[in-house]
């Protein structure tokens, strides 16, 4: 366990040296002898050598075939495995006083674990876009975001980071000045109300900007599907929307407990619901 534990620490030391690397475009880095993990499904492939300038790759190579630029890096990977970068697909980085803005702590920690990219779910979004910024132009450390900014919850938000909708016309307007600040996506919360959350899905069509998050107390998980929602975080929803009782549960305060739902399963109700929402999903990209 240690040992293996040791090996994976290579994936911090790439990406670390990579986005330093970034500062001094005309130095590449020669990551040598290492077992690669392409992430397609083959085999590690051992005794390989990858070759970084600026932020490109620009060849693999057998080890023993491998054309080391003069004045490279050389970092010795014998023994370890070099994997691509991953994606933490829901975080928040600047949360209010639950997350406080800290460039020493969040960033690096996602880089130290190889993750290189970061989908942020809900966040104080000024600080975040001069992160953003930062880290774009080599100033700091960090992952790539895509960010939401607050989300969209209802009159009286229970999280930080939130944008409160009371109706219709407040989620219109919501979407539209999270759009024209810079936003990548809208994120929906658990309880903004139904004629809030239809519009906001509306506008967000209407905006071509991706709309994402919890399927709201309010709404069905088949509703959320059909008004364009592009996915669905923490299963909220789903449970009840593959139960035999959903319009109970939909009554109900969320959350009855998991005997409920498993006593309560509909295979074919499930089905249907997975396969609505494969559909949409993959109906247009996500980014």
């Amino acid at each position: 366990m240690k040992k293996a534990a040791v090996d994976i620490l290579l994936i911090a030391a790439v990406v670390v040296a990579a986005l330093a690397a970034s500062a001094a475009p005309d130095r590449s880095l020669a990551f040598t002898h290492v077992n690669l993990i392409d992430a397609t499904g083959t085999p590690a492939q051992p005794d390989m050598t990858v070759i970084v300038a600026g932020e490109r790759i620009v060849s693999i190579d057998k080890s023993t075939a491998a054309k080391i630029p003069s004045g490279a890096q050389v970092i010795d990977g014998t023994g370890k495995y070099l994997i691509p970068g991953l994606w933490d697909m829901h975080v928040h980085e600047i949360f209010g006083d639950w997350v406080p803005e800290d460039d020493k702590i969040t960033p690096l920690l996602f880089v130290a674990n190889g993750i290189t990219g970061v989908r942020d779910m809900g966040g104080d979004l000024e600080p975040l876009k001069k992160w953003r910024a930062r880290a774009a132009s080599g100033q700091m450390i960090a992952p790539r975001m895509v960010i939401s900014g607050p989300m969209l919850d209802g009159p009286v938000p229970h999280f930080p980071s939130s944008a409160p909708v009371k109706d219709a016309a407040e989620g219109r307007r919501v979407v539209d000045e999270l759009v024209n600040a810079g936003v990548d996506f809208i994120k929906i919360q658990s309880y903004i109300p139904r004629e809030g959350y239809f519009a906001a899905a509306e506008e967000s069509k209407k905006r071509g900007i991706v709309f994402v998050g919890h399927v709201p107390d309010a709404i069905r998980a088949v509703e959320a599907s059909n008004a364009g929602q592009k996915s669905i975080e923490h299963l909220t929803g789903v449970f009840e929307g593959c139960s035999t009782v959903e319009d109970e549960l939909m009554k109900a305060p969320r959350g009855p407990g998991r005997g409920r739902f498993l006593s309560t399963y509909d295979p074919a109700k499930a089905k249907a619901l997975i396969t609505l929402c494969a559909k949409r999903f993959a109906a247009s990209a996500y980014w």
